[in-house]
């Protein structure tokens, strides 16, 4: 019987912080990384019974251009690109092609989605176990148009990726997941509703093994794709161990990146493992400057001691602290954008993300708002600068204009030298670095990445000039910190990145710079029981 043909496909999202900027031209790539469930779920595809192709929208082709033929084509997607991947559906049944979809999206609102878009099969939860269910039904001819998997399943059974699907040199990063779930209840997060609260972990020897898959295919950095890495401690302890004696003869410059909580700051071994592996990013949901904000919302871990303290902590062992802060909780009054302002700026954070508000499908916040009637609009969420909730304390068109404001401070020249310069007296003091061995390929790769930003800077003469505003301004740093160089330049390329996201979706307003403090001219909506919100200080001591 002959092979049937599958193509993945990850459609393409109208905006994406990750994708929008230059920054990955620059660094000689096409996108910022491949999606991990197409080449997990092609690894669960039987060889002996289907080929497999992944089709990725985001590596610059649309797929109707390209129009690979199959027997099947399989998408995944994120509600901000689920409108893609509806468009794609329909283009693909016009022509009489069998199409399914799974991923977030699904599972979140696989009931709106069935008699809406003609899909032949939806995939709701975890797919390792539906998927293969439905390939056996499907080669019986009897498929079923809609699979549920009701359980949050064990991961023993997940396999290694199929990184031989995957255009390495195309990708800045690759993502690897060593768990599923946590154990946190923060109220707007569908992490949860999503993996649930118990934290599933893979075998430590199928990690390691699809690391070093992605080590031997080039990619030069991997995002810990897991909701908390550290979330079952001793577990991480035991792979960063491992991760470290893998790494010593492996480039030192090859860096791992994850989602934490703030509480690994008061683990100073956990610390110490982290940087001797080479896991220098830290993504930590820090969520607001307000203390009443972070109760509301549930955020506990976050309340149980100084985050200025976590951040330097964290700091002084080489990781760099990425995050970002949310307006729009109820709590919020007109003075929490210069609050958070204030706030990024004590926690030294060169590049802080903004985030609105919005409330998932399936949270708690969602739940509450619904019956509040401050539900506006669709379930569009995952865009940053948009939301879908109808705030308690100011106006909808205050409260983005409040963000545009906030953004634009975070975005300031000036202000980003201010919060590196503040970084680096703190970074790297204890002197731990990552383990590995720099070799003559090594240092003839590092070259010729510098050479291709050089080469990029001097054909881009906008991208140049932004590059030379913010050198001028780091120089006094590099000069301060020279073993400090690669993560001071990494600063700046973050820093570009989001930049040009904010600059795309209008919230980063070039005319705000000056503007005085939102307090001072937005009107606040004060609720019977509003109380005063503890100022940026009040947190660090309420904690």
């Amino acid at each position: 019987m002959a092979k049937k043909k599958i193509v993945f496909i990850n459609p393409k999202c109208p905006s994406d912080f990750l994708n929008t900027s230059v920054i990955n031209e620059a660094m000689g790539k096409t996108s910022f990384f491949p999606s991990l469930s197409l080449l997990t779920i092609a690894a669960l595809t039987p060889r002996e019974d289907f080929d497999c192709e992944v089709f990725d929208e985001y590596l610059g082709t649309p797929f109707e251009q390209a129009f690979p033929k199959a027997d099947l084509y399989a998408m995944t997607c994120y509600d901000p690109n689920r409108d893609r991947a509806h468009e794609l559906c329909r283009w693909l049944k016009e022509r009489g092609k069998m199409v399914v979809l799974g991923g977030p999206h699904a599972t979140h609102h696989y009931r709106s989605i069935v008699g809406a878009q003609p899909y032949d099969a939806i995939f709701v939860g975890d797919g390792e176990r539906i998927w293969t269910r439905f390939l056996d039904e499907w080669k019986r001819g009897e498929n079923q148009s809609l699979y549920v998997e009701s359980e949050k399943i064990a991961l023993d059974g997940t396999p290694v990726a199929r990184w031989d699907l995957c255009p390495a040199d195309r990708y800045l990063t690759a993502v690897l997941q060593t768990s599923r779930g946590c154990p946190f209840q923060c109220d707007f997060c569908d992490a949860i509703v999503l993996y649930g609260n118990t934290v599933r972990v893979k075998p430590a020897d199928t990690v390691m093994k699809e690391l070093d898959l992605i080590y031997q295919a080039g990619f030069q950095s991997v995002l810990i794709g897991d909701d908390n890495f550290t979330a079952k401690r001793q577990y991480a302890k035991d792979l960063l161990r491992r991760i470290a004696e893998w790494r010593k003869d492996k480039d030192p410059l090859f860096v791992l990146g994850a989602q934490l909580s703030v509480d690994i700051a008061r683990d100073d071994e956990l610390l110490e493992l982290m940087a001797r592996a080479g896991l220098v990013f830290a993504y930590i949901g820090i969520e607001s400057s307000s203390a009443e904000a972070l109760k509301g919302a549930n955020k506990k871990q976050n309340l149980k001691s100084d985050m200025r303290e976590d951040v330097a902590k964290i700091y002084s062992y080489g990781i760099n602290v990425m995050s970002g802060l949310i307006v729009g909780f109820d709590t919020d009054g007109p003075n929490i954008f210069g609050r958070h302002v204030d706030f990024c700026d004590a926690l030294a954070l060169p590049c802080c993300n903004s985030y609105v508000l919005s409330a998932p499908e399936g949270t708690p916040l969602r739940a509450r708002l619904e019956k509040e009637g401050r539900i506006s609009g669709d379930y569009t969420i995952g865009e940053l600068v948009r939301t879908n909730i109808i705030p308690k304390r100011m106006s909808t068109d205050d409260l983005h204009a409040g963000y545009r404001w906030m953004t634009t401070q975070f975005f300031d020249y000036d202000g980003f030298a201010r919060r590196l310069a503040k970084k680096f007296e703190l970074f790297g003091s204890r002197g731990i670095r990552p383990n590995g061995k720099a070799t003559w390929r090594t240092h003839a790769k590092h070259a010729e990445l510098a050479w291709r930003i050089l080469s990029f800077t001097i054909r881009h003469r906008k991208e140049a000039a932004e590059l030379g505003q913010l050198l001028k301004r780091a120089a006094p740093v590099m000069a301060k910190h020279p073993a400090a160089i690669a993560d001071i330049f990494q600063d700046l390329m973050i820093f570009i990145r989001f930049k040009a996201y904010y600059e795309e979706m209008g919230a980063f307003r070039a005319e705000l710079r000056d503007a005085p403090r939102p307090e001072t001219w937005i009107r606040e909506i004060v609720p019977p029981t509003a109380q005063v919100e503890p100022s940026v200080e009040g947190v660090g001591a309420a904690n």
